[in-house]
């Protein structure tokens, strides 16, 4: 029974322009390499980037299973040529897309299965509106904090008022109060001190 492939080789005329792109499009480092090859351990599958000194060779193509097909499209699209987008899928065959290393060959992706492609796109719109409802209550919650500060403000300012006039009110009644009333007989006069009557 055949499975999963253990092995790939991949000719390639330059292994530093390889590993430098096969990296990027894994989201990975080399497992190790030597003068004749880069190699790679994916999934349990060992890719070998192997050098060619062949000047005329067809290009090979590996296509690889991706659980989101769109998101990993999106991705490899900033740094490789694109050959096909992806397809629509249907009743008998997953989405597929395809790209081209430096040197020609196919580097394709496919979506992992029916199912697993619709629960991404399924999980994709569920995290687009939780961050859609996330960014409403933030801007609430902004809102709503905006307008208790200006509250606070108002409260601050007739408090500020109030005690402002109740302070003015006792500073005026304590410094500035009614005169002293005059009661018959009371010295007013500073003469009388010295028990002389005004002329």
């Amino acid at each position: 029974m055949i499975e999963s492939p253990c092995t790939i080789h991949i000719p390639v005329a330059d292994l530093q322009i390889a590993e430098r792109w096969y990296s990027k499009a894994f989201n990975a480092s080399p497992s190790y390499s030597n003068e004749e090859g880069v190699f790679y351990d994916i999934g349990g599958c060992e890719l070998m980037l192997r050098l060619s000194h062949s000047k005329e060779q067809d290009g090979i193509g590996i296509y690889w299973s991706a659980e989101d097909i769109q998101e990993e499209f999106k991705r490899i699209s900033e740094f490789a040529e694109v050959k096909s987008h992806p397809t629509t899928p249907n009743a008998f065959e997953q989405s597929v897309a395809e790209f081209l290393d430096p040197f020609g060959n196919i580097f394709g992706i496919r979506a992992k299965d029916l199912k697993g492609e619709k629960n991404a796109r399924i999980r994709r719109a569920a995290e687009r509106a939780a961050l859609k409802n996330v960014r409403a209550a933030v801007d609430q919650f902004m809102a709503a904090e905006e307008k208790q500060k200006e509250v606070n403000k108002r409260v601050f300012w007739i408090f500020s008022t109030v005690l402002l006039v109740l302070i003015s009110a006792f500073a005026s009644s304590h410094f500035f109060g009614k005169p002293k009333e005059r009661h018959p007989g009371e010295v007013t006069n500073p003469a009388d001190f010295l028990g002389k009557k005004p002329k």
